[in-house]
Order: structure tokens, then sequence, then C-alpha cells
């Protein structure tokens, strides 16, 4: 009797045994009985039972679902490190890897049916027809030579009718069937019209091309608009050359058409796109195709880290510094540092760009564990973004845009030009009060208060999503004075729409682009030149080439200043020049201009005279005096319930169970950044270490901990490690 430990999806931090008549490779999907429920688990481990196992106490495995493991040995390895390293539970660890499809109780043979094609090939009676010279036509003469050799359907359609075929088929001459492509990669065709790169573009490629055969990992430190796609593609074809695979990480979905379009245009290859937007079946017939080598290229969002590939030869990941690329719940992991890892049991070099790069890489670049590469310069005739800061105080502000902003809008547009106006803060008005008595309309369950979106004529949360009907009086004192405090894109779209009715304008943020091609259409609107002005939230900060868009406005700067999050202004340095950098992209020249009434801060003279450069190395000088990361290891306890001294109490626990040894401290508990969210109230403890190792030792400490105390079972309690926020 062969025992099987079996990593089941359900929250506990252990694999389970079962028992089988004959050994099952590792990685390979069986179905168990957990409980009452049946589950799709994964064998993690493999032995002889021996005789201090009660063999009667176990249950036997249901099915064994893969005649050969469909997890390779690469990704069994890493679920086991990202177990151990996020402190999460091993089954679930495995849920997160695996398309939704892996995890239900499907075959292999179901599974590889979801990429095999349609083949033809001759019966034994098509044989005879041919070979007894029957009355044909000489359109199934030739269909009936050409198949003597088995084909694709689709191959033998582009020179035959479906109605020949279907007629074969129908004489039962033909049939039809499933076949599922071999394991291997092929040599994509080049497109020869590429640019010549530039003098910094060529020493970058130069450094690359020298470590395509080992690991290493590289930053792509470039200004906005310097050609670093141009590199990652020069690069990436020599990668291609070989036979390799490539893997292309970026942060958001936005980026998704232009990236791919960048790439099918240089390269003759099927792509794999991964991203929210993609279906559960094609998620899985990407995975399944990438694993056999028939996808040269995979670009996706975070989550497409964990492809398999047949021969993986390089990833890149663009905007690196970006928050998206870290998993905010269940596996908290973060897409770069899994890169790093897959990267280096490949042996094979990882690329990370970025105008704006993370304070973590830029000191792991300083310090000479990255290779650094710089374009300081911008490509082809691009010229330098002049960059203002504009001093609002005692100017007329109307919807958001002082009297000085319009003035330059005007003159841009008159220009044949577009113009980005940039507001994070979707919604009409962050804010709906009553003019009499004070009243601000809060969400019950999070007690914030919600957002006025005036189109749809509701009051919504942005952090639960909660929403409810706008009222025309007060619901406190039942006067119908309500005024609308603060601005929204949307309530800046209705001003800019008035103002300027002969420049059509577009919004582009969350609201508005929810449905399928929403972003796409919009993205092609601006592309086209239809649009004249945009407005948008984050999702137009990065990466977006807009060769038109001459003049970018910062609407509200001040919001960054005076942030609780300790990592504000490194997020706001990153987001003015990655904004600045969506304006004269072409040869027009482009201006910034940022509104704000503390023109005098210290960052915002230090971030338009210096640059982000300066500005990044004098946080990190701030970072180290405050043994703050990335000097110092940092984790973090969550814990949530709907009764706040339940939370308090179990993290207070925590601390005190925690060794303090030297090099480490904790900090808290104290309430989230968002300290109340459905209902819940959420508390945090901050671990800080001078090593990673005392910070896993500290964490180890306190998943027993709280595995142990029955109070913590009573409220939702989570680890993050590397923990880039505290809300």
């Amino acid at each position: 009797m062969i025992i099987l430990n079996v990593a089941v999806p359900v929250p506990l931090r252990q694999s389970f045994s079962y028992t089988h008549t004959e050994k099952v490779p590792e990685g390979t999907r069986v179905s168990v009985s957990f409980g009452t429920r049946k589950l799709v688990g994964i064998v993690v481990d493999c032995s002889e039972a021996s005789y201090d196992v009660k063999i009667d106490e176990l249950k036997a495995i249901n099915e064994v679902l893969d005649t050969t493991p469909l997890l390779p040995d690469e990704l069994l390895t890493l679920a086991k490190w990202l177990s151990d390293y996020y402190h999460f539970p091993i089954g679930e660890t495995f849920t997160s890897l695996l398309p939704a499809w892996m995890r239900q109780e499907r075959t292999s043979v179901e599974l590889l049916g979801l990429i095999a094609s349609k083949h033809l090939r001759l019966t034994s009676d098509g044989e005879s027809a041919l070979a007894n010279n029957t009355k044909l036509r000489d359109t199934q003469r030739n269909v009936l030579k050409q198949l003597e050799k088995a084909q694709s359907r689709e191959a033998l359609l582009k020179s035959h009718s479906a109605a020949t075929i279907k007629g074969l088929k129908k004489k039962g001459w033909v049939e039809e069937f499933d076949s599922i492509p071999n394991e291997g990669t092929s040599v994509p065709q080049t497109v020869s019209c590429k640019p010549t790169a530039n003098i910094e573009q060529g020493v970058a490629i130069g450094a690359m091309s020298a470590s395509l055969e080992r690991f290493s990992i590289s930053l792509l430190e470039g200004v906005t608009g310097s050609g670093k796609t141009e590199v990652y593609l020069q690069v990436i074809e020599q990668v291609l050359s070989k036979g390799k695979q490539v893997l292309i990480l970026i942060p958001e979905i936005g980026l998704t058409p232009q990236t791919v379009e960048r790439f099918k245009q240089r390269f003759n290859c099927n792509i794999g796109v991964l991203n929210s937007s993609v279906t559960s079946r094609k998620r899985m017939h990407i995975w399944l195709q990438a694993k056999l080598g028939h996808l040269p290229i995979v670009i996706g969002t975070r989550s497409a880290v964990f492809t398999p590939f047949y021969d993986l030869g390089m990833i890149v990941i663009d905007e690196e510094h970006d928050d998206a690329l870290k998993q905010q719940d269940s596996l908290r992991y973060h897409a770069r540092d899994v890169a790093a890892v897959r990267a280096k049991k490949y042996n094979i070099p990882l690329l990370l760009g970025s105008a704006t790069p993370s304070l973590e890489t830029l000191n792991n670049a300083l310090n000479g564990r990255f290779k650094h590469l710089k374009l300081m310069q911008r490509a082809a005739s691009a010229q330098r973004v002049s960059q203002h800061i504009l001093d609002i105080k005692h100017q007329s502000i109307e919807g958001g845009l002082s009297d000085t902003v319009i003035q330059h809008m005007k003159v841009h547009l008159e220009q044949g030009n577009q113009v980005l106006l940039f507001l994070n803060r979707r919604g009409y008005s962050p804010i709906l009060m009553c003019h009499d008595c004070g009243y601000v309309e809060v969400c019950s369950r999070c007690e914030r208060p919600m957002t006025w979106h005036k189109k749809t004529r509701t009051m919504q949360c942005h952090q639960c999503e909660t929403q409810r009907p706008v009222t025309n009086r007060c619901g406190q004192c039942q006067q119908g004075n309500l005024v609308a405090d603060g601005v929204g894109t949307e309530q800046l779209e209705s001003v800019v729409n008035r103002l300027f009715p002969n420049d059509r304008a577009i919004r582009i943020d969350r609201d508005n682009t929810r449905t399928k091609n929403a972003f796409n259409d919009l993205y092609e609107e601006v592309r086209s030149g239809n649009a004249k002005i945009l407005i948008g939230t984050q999702m137009l900060a990065k990466g977006h080439h807009f060769p038109d868009v001459t003049l970018v406005v910062l609407i509200d700067v001040d919001g960054g200043l005076f942030s609780m999050d300790a990592r504000a202004q490194e997020k706001l340095a990153q987001l003015v020049t990655q904004i600045s950098g969506r304006a004269g992209r072409a040869s027009k020249k482009g201006e910034m201009i940022l509104q704000t009434h503390h023109p005098e801060h210290p960052m915002l003279q230090e971030l338009i005279n210096n640059g982000y450069g300066h500005v990044a190395r004098l946080l990190l000088a701030e970072r180290r005096a405050l043994n703050s990361p990335p000097f110092y290891a940092q984790g973090l306890v969550r814990a949530e319930s709907s009764d706040a001294n339940l939370c308090l109490s179990v993290l207070a626990n925590v601390k005190q169970g925690v060794d303090n040894d030297e090099g480490f401290i904790t900090i808290g508990p104290m309430p989230a950044l968002v300290e109340k969210r459905l209902n819940r109230y959420r508390f945090i403890l901050v671990f800080r270490a001078s090593s990673r190792r005392l910070l896993h030792t500290a964490l180890h400490r306190a998943v027993w901990l709280l595995g142990s105390d029955k109070q913590a079972k009573k409220c939702r309690w989570s680890v993050d490690v590397d923990a880039i926020d505290f809300t």
C-alpha cells in the first residue's frame, strides 16, 4: 500500500495522507474525499506505508486525474517555496497557481482536448476509393490524395471548399479526429522593419545580450519616452531566435492592447494574452499551449507569472514599480519577486523596466546586486517635457480647473493637439453634504463618506462597492439643500464639456470601462484623434503612447503630499514622473502643470528641479535612518472582525508571544489605514527585522500562536510578507 501526501484546497497549513494501490508522481492531480466534500488535490509526496502508520484510519483517493503530471516539477517546487515564504496554506497556494479548469474534476485527457485541433484523414473505404480509381470528381480526388497524410481541417480549407469535405465525410471516405500537438518550440519569423537603436539603447541591448545564457537581474531605468520597449524587443528577438520562450509581465490590463500590438508588429508568431478579461477556458488553453512550447511569447498581468513553459528563456517586467504587481488578498505574492525565483530556477535573465523604479529595486541596483542600465534621453525627436508648479491660491477654480490651466488648454487645443487631465478620484463628488446641518452620507458598513455618482444617481462606497439611490433631502434634517464638496472625474468631464463644447472630451476610469472592449474602444478613439481632451485616473498614468498629447495637468497634487500612507511621497513622485511622460512623446514639445496650494513643498521642488532619481535617493536615505524597507525586512499580520477589541486582543497576544531579538521590532497593534470595511474592523501588527531570517522566524512563531489561540479562531487573520501598504 502506498501513502500519498496530498495538498487539498482548504485553509489549513498542512497536507493530508491518503492511500493508493500504486505510486503516483508528485504534481499529479487526484480526486479525494475531504469530510463530506470531494476535492481536487495535488500529490506533494509519495512513499510506501510503514509500520507506524495506521492504514485503516486513512481514506483511499477516489481517482487519479492525470496520466502524467500536468504540473511540471518547476511549478511544484515554486508552490512549496511560495507556501513557505508567504506563510500560506499549501493547498490554497496550488489553487492560486492553477487555472480554474484544473481545479475541477476533469481528467488530463479532457483538459488536453482543449488545445486539440481538428484533423482529417482517409478511412479504409477512402483508401480503396482512391486506389481503385472509383469515379471521382477532380476536386474529390485532389482532397483524397492530399489526405494520404493526415492534415488539419484549417489547412485543408485553404485550398478546398467545406462542401467538398462534407461530401467526402458523408460517403465515409474521410473522417475527422482531434490531434493534440507534440511538445517543442519553433523559431518565429521576425519582421525586418525594426528601428536602429541609439547609443544608449545599443549599450543596454549589448549588456543584456551578454547575459542571455545565465541568471541575472537587470534594471533598465529609462526616462519616459526613452525607448525601453525597443530594448525589450531587440533582446527578445535574440531569445526567440534560439527557440526559447519569453514571458512579459505588465501591471495593468489597460496596457495590454498597445503592448500586444507592438509585439505583433515585430514578431510573426502566436502570442498568449493573460489578464482578468480572459475566460477560464481560454486561460487554460494558453496555460497548456505555453507548457507544450507552442506559444513563443506570453504577455500578462501578475498571475501570468505562474504560467508553465516548455523552454523559458527570459522574463521581462515592464513598469516594475507598480503596486498592481503585488497581490493584496489570498496569497499575497509580489510578481516581481516570484519572477526572480523562477528566473534563478531556469538560469535565465530577468529584465525590470521603469522610468521610476521602486526604492527596493533601485537600492539593489545601486548596491550592485542588479545590473543598472540607463536610458537618460528621449528616443527619436521627442523633447524633454517642461514642468511647472502652479500655485492656485487666490485663483478662481471651476470644477477643479484654475483660470491659468483653462487658458493653457485653449492654446494647446487651438494648435490641434490633445490635452490630458489627471484626477485620481472617480465619481461626481467625493462628498454630498447638507448645507443646513453639515450631515454627510456615510457607508454603514465602512464608516466612510460615500461618493456621489451623478450620472447613475447613486451614492457609492468605493471601499465595499455598496450603492444606494440619491435622495433629494438630507438623511438627518430632511432639508433639501444638498451640495457637492470636492471634484471627481465625472464632474470634471461635465465642466470641460461646457467650457470646450467644440472639442470632444472622453473620460477613462473604472466607471466607464467595465464592459468588455470598452477600454480598447476609448483607447482607439484617443489614438485616432477624435477625442481632444482626455480625463482619466490611474489607468492613464503609465505606459500609454499618445503622440498628440502636448499638455498634461495634475488637478490635485496636494492629496499625495499629506497622505497617511508611509509610501505616499514615493508614489506621488512616481505618479508625477509617469504622468508627465504622457506629453510630448513624438516630435511635439510637451508641457506639464501641477496644480497645488503648496508650491513651496520640498518634495515638489526637488522633483521638478532634480528629477525622480534624486528624490528616490533622498527617500532611500530617509528609509535607512528610520530602519524601514528596503533596509529592514517587513511583514505584518492583519486581523479582521466585527469586534474591534477581539482584533486588538489577538494581535496583542501575538506581540507578547514573539521573541524580541536584537535587530527585530514590532509596531502596533494599530488600526489599518482602512479601519473598517464590510462591517469588519481591521487591525495590523507590523514586524520589522534586520534580516529576512529573523523576520521569517518571528512570522513562523506568529502563525503558530494564531493557530493555537482559540480567540484567533473567532476572527479572520492573514500574513503579508513584504507588505507595501497598511490598508
